[in-house]
C-alpha cells in the first residue's frame, strides 16, 4: 500500500480588516477628520462651560400689568386675580402672570396664575388670574411677568 501526502497549499495571509471593509473605514476616517476639525474650530473660544438653560434677560414686563381685581372666592372656592395688561414695546407679546395673594398683614396665603396670549403692541387685554382657594385674602400684588414675543 502506498502511502499518499497530502500537502495543503500555502495559506495566503488575510486582508486587513481595513481592506476587507473599505466602507466602514472610510466612515470612520471621515468621522475621525470632522471629530478633528471641531476641536481645532472650537479651540479659540470660551471654554468655560454654558449653562443649561440661558437665563431670560430683564424686560420689565411687571411694569406692563395692573391689578384691577383683587380675590373673592367664585363658586368653586378658587380665588381670582384680574390684570389689565397693556403691552409697552413695539411687537405683539404674549404675558405669563403670576400674583400673590396676601393678608392685610402682607403674608403670603397664596398665588394665582394666568396667560394673555398676543398682546398687540400697545394694546390693552384683561386677563383672570385662578388661584387657591385661600381665606382672609385682602391685597394682591404682581409677583410674576414673563413676556414672551410672537
Amino acid at each position: 500500500m502506498t502511502q499518499q501526502t497530502v500537502s495543503q497549499p500555502a495559506s495566503q495571509p488575510q486582508a486587513s480588516w481595513a481592506r476587507r471593509h473599505p466602507i466602514l473605514t472610510g466612515l470612520g476616517a471621515v468621522v475621525g477628520f470632522l471629530v478633528v476639525v471641531g476641536a481645532f474650530a472650537n479651540s479659540g473660544t470660551n471654554s468655560s462651560p454654558s449653562a443649561p438653560f440661558a437665563a431670560l434677560p430683564t424686560n420689565n414686563a411687571e411694569h406692563d400689568v395692573a391689578i384691577t381685581k383683587c380675590g373673592g372666592d367664585d363658586q368653586f372656592g378658587m380665588n381670582s386675580v384680574t390684570v389689565r395688561i397693556t403691552n409697552s414695546t413695539d411687537r405683539t407679546q404674549s404675558y405669563l402672570v403670576t400674583a400673590s395673594m396676601n393678608d392685610a398683614a402682607g403674608n403670603r396665603l397664596g398665588e394665582a396664575n394666568g396667560a394673555s396670549n398676543s398682546v398687540a403692541a400697545g394694546q390693552s387685554a384683561n386677563a383672570q388670574l385662578i388661584g387657591t382657594g385661600a381665606q382672609g385674602v385682602t391685597q394682591c400684588t404682581v409677583a410674576n411677568v414673563s413676556r414672551i414675543p410672537n
